[in-house]
């Protein structure tokens, strides 16, 4: 973080001060407090950060953020409703004193592929800053923006929804010069209660836009597709800038699509000509993801076959489709998230790869559906049926029904597990030399776990 005076901080709070100490760290944790920080109290799962707020000042904080009275003199606290809004607010002024080309990506799937190959592209050609991971939520970004300084010419700030306004408080901070919305699925519907709901949160990232930025809009997607100018009032004067595959009415488009073993090539159509372009990865999702950033890379000036050249640097981020040789078999670790969306894309890749022997889908169960859960389940495991796997093991609560799902359209060597130590038992006892293993399943599954367990027992073999 750079230098940054706590006037500016303390007025985005809605406070004055007369202080004039300079912050170079703003931290929500009390295990990483430095001299002169500010400390924001943030309410987690196990912590309240408000019983650490005096430990903090003792370690050296110059001032706390509390929504709750701490024992503290009235000088070191900047009170507030919400402490994780007054995170966001304060992320938001630090990023005032900046001023690199921004652009922020949403979408239910795809949004962070689609901001590691913006980020490939833009630092082809500019000093670039992005999310680390999939750190894009209230304490993510504001996190990413710290890391902010003169020397950046780009940030590509990824941005994620849980319940309705999350996208309109951030993207109040990242103030994005060019938006991205790569889908419209199910992901949180438990918490946004209709994919409508969904759309009209993910457009909010155009809110703090000024007249005439570009957004860019995945035209394949059923929701995102019909969007115009005349959807909202703050779209009115937006330049809407579409991408896809089988749409026809696109800006950008992919053509040709020609899919190896670890790589996919295809034909870029773009207004004024045409590019051939490489992505180090496999599936028409990951096409699409490719497709946005190529429209961020034009938007940005940078010439079609440096784009192309920058799609081919793209790196996946953490346990994300991630293809690993791994002595007698092959994973392909793809276990950081999953929703209804991104496990049907992800079995239907899976179905037309290439491999040497037989195809076997370890899935676990999709989080955050709410009452769209079971049946959700099940007809992802309809879908696993039809894509030509060979055999399939899953675990969870919820995976019982994906299962049944997949018995019900004639998948035969189908297997389900309550936990997922007796999946992984059987599993290993099952595999054979030759065998792709894709692994799946939301976060809060920990299936990392046997990836890990499965590398250490294959490698070398």
């Amino acid at each position: 973080m750079q230098p940054t005076p706590i006037k500016l901080l303390a007025s985005a709070l809605g406070y004055t001060t007369a202080g004039e100490e300079l912050i170079t760290h703003v931290s929500t944790d009390s295990r990483d407090i430095t001299p002169g920080c500010v400390f924001v109290c943030v309410k987690g799962a196990r912590f309240d950060g408000h019983d650490f707020a005096p430990e903090a000042v003792r370690q050296g904080a110059s001032y706390v953020v509390a929504s709750e009275r701490v024992p503290l003199t009235q000088d070191k606290v900047f009170y507030v409703d919400n402490t994780l809004d007054a995170l966001i607010k304060l992320a938001g002024a630090y990023r005032s004193q900046f001023s690199p080309i921004t652009v922020g990506v949403t979408g239910s799937v795809g949004k962070t592929t689609t901001k590691e190959f913006i980020a490939a592209v833009a630092s082809r050609r500019y000093k670039t800053l992005k999310n680390e991971g999939n750190q894009n939520t209230e304490i993510g970004v504001p996190n990413t923006i710290w890391k902010l300084d003169q020397s950046h010419e780009c940030a590509v700030i990824e941005m994620g929804q849980d319940k309705m306004d999350d996208i309109l408080k951030l993207t109040m901070a990242v103030r994005p010069d060019i938006a991205v919305v790569t889908s419209v699925g199910t992901a949180h519907i438990e918490f946004l209660g209709s994919r409508e709901n969904i759309l009209r949160g993910k457009l909010q990232i155009a809110d703090s836009m000024g007249p005439h930025a570009p957004l860019i809009l995945c035209a394949d997607n059923d929701l995102l597709g019909g969007v115009t100018n005349g959807y909202n009032e703050q779209l009115r004067d937006k330049r809407i800038v579409r991408f896809g595959i089988e749409a026809e009415r696109c800006d950008v488009r992919a053509v040709d699509i020609r899919e190896g073993e670890r790589e996919t090539r295809f034909t870029v159509r773009y207004p004024g000509g045409e590019v051939e372009a490489t992505i180090p990865t496999i599936g028409r999702h990951t096409v699409l993801d490719a497709l946005a950033a190529f429209a961020v890379g034009l938007e940005m000036k940078i010439g079609p076959k440096e784009i192309a050249l920058g799609l081919y640097d793209y790196a996946p981020a953490g346990m994300r489709q991630h293809i690993v040789p791994c002595g007698a078999i092959t994973l392909v670790e793809d276990c950081y998230n999953a929703n209804p969306d991104s496990m049907k894309a992800a079995l239907s890749t899976f179905g037309s790869m290439k491999v040497r022997g037989r195809r076997v889908a370890v899935l676990g169960d999709m989080l955050e559906l709410g009452e769209t859960a079971k049946d959700a389940h099940y007809e992802v495991g309809r879908f696993a049926a039809a894509q030509g796997l060979d055999l399939l093991f899953c675990y969870g609560r919820w995976c019982l029904e994906l299962c049944r799902g997949a018995k019900g359209a004639g998948m035969g060597e189908a297997y389900y597990f309550p936990t997922q130590e007796e999946m992984y038992q059987s599993l290993r006892q099952s595999l054979q030399e030759g065998d792709t293993v894709w692994l799946k399943a939301s976060l809060g599954m920990k299936l990392g776990e046997s990836v890990s367990r499965l590398r250490e027992e294959y490698q070398g073999r």
